[in-house]
């Protein structure tokens, strides 16, 4: 649970960092406005969703446990690749080629959600 509350507040802290930037310190295209709002909408949205993960781990078990970890880490390499390569086609003029990667990361860390939600944990009482 510790290091899904880190990677959400990290996450959470710095995508409140990037808005800033963007709103007073970029100067750019409306296109590339585009870009970078699409980026910290992301960028924030996956660090709730690590904060949920967070609060999934510290009650789950077995395999339901082991989905929630794995969809914890394609949370954070998602919003790392995709999210970073978005920042970098704005701030440093550079191609995101590697950005769909990112994309697929983060799809398949909700379907690891999903899976998690469908597989039989311990009953509560």
């Amino acid at each position: 649970m510790r290091i899904w509350l880190i990677a959400a507040g990290l996450g959470g802290a710095s995508s409140v960092i990037m808005g800033a930037l963007g709103a007073h310190g970029l100067e750019t295209t409306p296109e590339r406005t585009h870009w970078y709002e699409t980026a910290v909408m992301w960028h924030a949205l996956h660090a709730v969703a690590l904060a949920a993960v967070a609060a999934l781990v510290a009650q789950s078990a077995g395999a339901r446990l082991w989905l929630l970890h794995t969809a914890g880490v394609l949370f954070v390499l998602g919003t790392t690749v995709f999210v970073g390569a978005l920042y970098a086609m704005v701030i440093a003029d550079r191609a995101a080629f590697i950005a769909p990667l990112g994309g697929i990361m983060l799809a398949t860390g909700w379907l690891a959600l999903v899976a998690a939600a469908l597989v039989q944990g311990p009953k509560s009482p």
